[in-house]
């Protein structure tokens, strides 16, 4: 049995972002960013929202780099979305939104940049998919390398 993938009336999808709005400044060696997204994203046989797209969706964003150290601590806001149960009968659910916020501190070395990162440091239990936990903090160390 062979099976290809093929378009049918309810998959037939209609995305558009209505309102994108993103503001980065620097001051000195600070720096910042705010980002906001709005999202329509519809299923054209049912009028109801995609799963797993948010409405609402942002990131709030601050920087320092004063040669050779630098660091970033990111805010991500991710809303409410429907979404579908991965087990028999697969009812539909609403996903709860979730924050999280990683911080990542380096060190500018000419080529080599050490750096350490903390992803969802404040511990944030969510679920980007309904069902399967996302990880909890998380810590990186690394060396960014690059080529001049």
């Amino acid at each position: 049995m062979t099976s290809r993938p093929h378009n049918s009336a309810t998959s037939r999808e209609r995305v558009r972002e209505v309102w994108r709005w993103v503001r980065r400044k620097r001051l000195g060696p600070f720096g910042g960013s705010i980002s906001y997204t709005y999202l329509e994203a519809i299923d054209l046989a049912t009028h109801q929202q995609l799963v797993r797209r948010p409405r609402n969706s942002g990131s709030a964003s601050l920087s320092y780099d004063a040669h050779p150290f630098g660091g970033d601590v990111t805010f991500v806001y991710a809303g409410s979305r429907p979404d579908v149960t991965d087990l028999f009968p697969f009812a539909n659910v609403v996903n709860e939104p979730y924050n999280t916020i990683d911080v990542v501190l380096h060190y500018n070395a000419g080529s080599f940049s050490p750096f350490v990162k903390v992803e969802n440091a404040t511990d944030e239990q969510y679920e980007a998919v309904f069902g399967y936990p996302s990880a909890g903090r998380r810590f990186i160390a690394g060396i960014r390398y690059a080529i001049r």
